[in-house]
């Protein structure tokens, strides 16, 4: 048994099943309640990420390396992040609805609207336990703490930031979803793996499902348009601090590789490795 624990592959199997069964029971819990008026699908997709938090947390566990406690500096990028995020998620929605509304992209987008319509008829405290608070840590234990690390074992960082992303996004199982949760995935996986702490990640992503899950009312509806307009505003600038940071990771990447093959090279120009 401890040797099956051992094997990284089994966690990346357990994923995989969870994801199915998560599915299925939303889809089971559908067609034994769609005929009832009284809403409940929100609360009982709360309750159904309740039980897996509860299933994952165990093997996340075992899996993370040794977590750095969040530093003041990191916790500040959780808003101009989640913000970003929200603003990629508002334009490629725009760029969509401006696409010709025949065919696929069309149907994809009425039923998008149409389940987004639907899940708004619920109590505001289940949409906000389902979407806003258990949604995304159930999300972000299974896609970054459990897959992103059994990827990461056995082809690297890069790409298991771009495969968990991907299947982020293809777990939606809805046309325009995928369109701005597989970019929103890879960056929550990249978030992870520089800050090497869950909770930014989960923070970033509860706020930008809070950002589109605000509470009813006149002065939220005026918020959330405000909201949309900085967020997209806020694009170009992370974009550009996204690009910076990949390079310094190439940078801490390539230094590695030359730490190993000539030490006393890097030890004696450590300014080279900083300015390429």
């Amino acid at each position: 048994m401890r040797e099956l624990l051992k094997d990284k592959r089994i966690y990346l199997w357990a994923a995989l099943l969870i994801l199915l069964a998560h599915q299925g029971l939303d889809y089971l819990f559908y067609l034994l309640l769609w005929e009832l008026p009284i809403p409940y699908f929100t609360a009982l997709d709360s309750l159904i990420c309740l039980i897996f938090i509860a299933i994952l947390l165990p093997l996340y566990l075992r899996l993370r390396w040794r977590e750095e406690p969040l530093k003041k500096r990191e916790m500040a990028w959780m808003i101009p992040i989640s913000l970003a995020a929200s603003g990629m998620s508002a334009l490629i929605l725009w760029g969509l609805e401006l696409l010709p509304m025949e065919g696929l992209v069309g149907s994809s987008l009425q039923e998008f609207e149409t389940m987004w319509d639907d899940s708004l008829q619920d109590p505001y405290l289940f949409q906000f336990l389902s979407i806003v608070f258990l949604g995304p840590i159930f999300e972000e234990l299974l896609f970054r703490g459990v897959i992103f690390h059994s990827l990461r074992k056995y082809r690297g960082p890069i790409f298991a930031t771009f495969l968990s992303g991907v299947l982020f996004g293809l777990w939606h199982l809805q046309g325009v979803q995928m369109s701005y949760t597989i970019p929103m995935g890879i960056l929550l996986a990249w978030v992870y793996y520089r800050s090497k702490n869950i909770l930014l990640p989960m923070a970033v992503h509860i706020l930008n499902n809070f950002y589109s899950t605000l509470p009813p009312g006149p002065f939220f509806d005026e918020l959330y348009e405000k909201l949309d307009l900085v967020a997209m505003a806020v694009v170009l600038p992370m974009a550009v601090l996204l690009y910076r940071d990949i390079q310094k990771y190439r940078r801490e990447m390539k230094y590695q590789e030359w730490s190993k093959k000539s030490p006393e090279h890097c030890e004696t120009y450590p300014l080279y490795w900083t300015n390429q």
